[in-house]
């Protein structure tokens, strides 16, 4: 595209692998402070503890898997968009087409506009996978279950779980809504714990490693229902894969 609104230098960075070197320090410290433990929860580790580094890692593990899906999502928008403008080019358009602002508007959005349920429905429209349902829907209780967390740890929100359980008559007062929010989360790690309290759940040191187990699983299956990866994406989910192995 030529003109004097076409920008065609700019730089960039994938984020995913600046989080996943993070990532790869906080996790060996998170096993140095809980003594290696992945198998058992230990009474004796107070919740406190291991808090300091399980939330954190979540939070940089949802990281790593948004950003690379979103790396995925772009690259394909830019050669589609790449592809568009040689096609116009070669039958002599030189101003941007209706076409064309509109895929650049949804690389913007994309790109700008964060959030996970929007990412999956770019992923469902653009590339035609659904999130949902990949590896027939084996990781979706894990992959949501982490983004719903996530969410509450990135804004440094407080936790709240009612202890006992409320019903549908309660909706009104305030905890009930954490109820709601969080049952998704709460019923997932009950499964790969099997503590039914929130709170004692998320202080077993194995939560983050599992999620982890999952997330490589998902993206597993996510790359085997694409043609291809940006070799960025491709290299940080590789050595995000390989952390399993050390």
């Amino acid at each position: 595209m030529s003109g004097d609104n076409c920008i065609t230098r700019w730089r960039g960075f994938e984020t995913a692998s600046a989080l996943l070197a993070s990532y790869t320090v906080l996790r060996r410290e998170h096993w140095r402070r809980h003594q290696g433990i992945k198998t058992a929860h230990s009474q004796l580790v107070k919740q406190s503890e291991v808090y300091e580094t399980s939330f954190a890692l979540l939070s940089l593990n949802a990281g790593i898997i948004e950003g690379s899906l979103r790396s995925i999502a772009s690259n394909s928008m830019q050669s589609e968009a790449a592809s568009l403008r040689r096609a116009l080019d070669s039958q002599g358009y030189d101003a941007p087409t209706p076409s064309e602002k509109l895929l650049q508007s949804r690389i913007t959005d994309l790109e700008v506009n964060g959030g996970w349920e929007r990412l999956k429905e770019h992923f469902s429209s653009f590339l035609n996978l659904s999130l949902n349902n990949v590896a027939n829907g084996e990781y979706t209780e894990a992959i949501e279950s982490l983004f719903t967390l996530r969410n509450v740890f990135a804004h440094g929100t407080t936790l709240i779980q009612p202890i006992d359980e409320m019903n549908t008559s309660m909706k009104h007062v305030h905890p009930y809504k954490w109820q709601a929010k969080l049952q998704r989360a709460r019923t997932y790690l009950e499964t790969i714990t099997g503590e039914q309290e929130l709170f004692s759940a998320l202080s077993n040191p194995t939560v983050p490693e599992k999620f982890h187990a999952s997330s490589v699983g998902f993206m597993a299956a996510v790359h085997a229902g694409l043609s291809d990866i940006p070799s960025r994406a491709a290299s940080t989910l590789r050595r995000f894969k390989e952390l399993q192995e050390t």
